[in-house]
């Protein structure tokens, strides 16, 4: 299963993935590996 978003990564390099996003991937509120593709955008 494949959802896009954009997110911020803050100065400590942590990501944030909202709970809608979460949601539709089914792993709101679940321990899961998933694996991220990133794109540095200006």
């Amino acid at each position: 299963m494949e959802r896009t978003t954009t997110v911020r990564i803050d100065e400590q390099g942590r990501l944030y993935v909202p709970k809608p996003v979460r949601e539709a991937l089914g792993i709101e509120g679940e321990s899961r590996n998933i694996e991220i593709t990133i794109r540095v955008e200006d």
